[in-house]
């Protein structure tokens, strides 16, 4: 599990300039290069790709040697405030009720993050975790409509 947890933070860029030379790609290598846009974790990138894991593997440590990707350092990836979390919690406990902040701690532990350095990519995930509490469609509708236009504003 700690391993998983891990790859679920790393964040890999593209890292490719005209003065590079050539290099050597597989197709594995080609679709995994594709998918890394610097915001997405690896265990993002590894979901959305088709490709076994064992060939995700060799794929990632050839684009890794060859330099084609470099790997972000967590405080490169930008991160939700505290204003946010706050805003999220009184629209919650609007709709909800005093539950919020727990239901706000449970799917940012499910997510395996941290509302201190919460990732900022990471927010339409943390919303859909959050709208599954709701039972009517409606509110549901009205709770992230709401939401989506006042994060909007605290997210680039």
């Amino acid at each position: 599990m700690t391993q998983k947890k891990e790859s679920r933070k790393l964040v890999f860029k593209r890292n490719i300039n005209a003065d590079m030379g050539e290099a050597t790609l597989t197709s594995h290598m080609f679709e995994l290069l594709t998918a890394f846009d610097g915001k997405k974790t690896l265990g993002q990138v590894v979901d959305s790709v088709s490709i076994p894991i064992p060939q995700v593997r060799e794929a990632l440590t050839g684009l890794y040697r060859q330099k084609l990707i470099v790997e972000l350092e967590r405080r490169d990836v930008p991160i939700l405030g505290r204003d946010v979390f706050m805003l999220v919690n009184t629209l919650l406990g609007e709709a909800l009720g005093p539950m919020a902040s727990v239901l706000i701690q449970d799917a940012v532990r499910k997510m395996e993050e941290n509302i201190e350095c919460f990732p900022e990519d990471r927010v339409e995930e943390l919303l859909g975790e959050l709208s599954a509490n709701f039972f009517d469609e409606k509110e549901k509708g009205q709770f992230l409509k709401a939401i989506r236009q006042q994060v909007g504003l605290f997210v680039r």
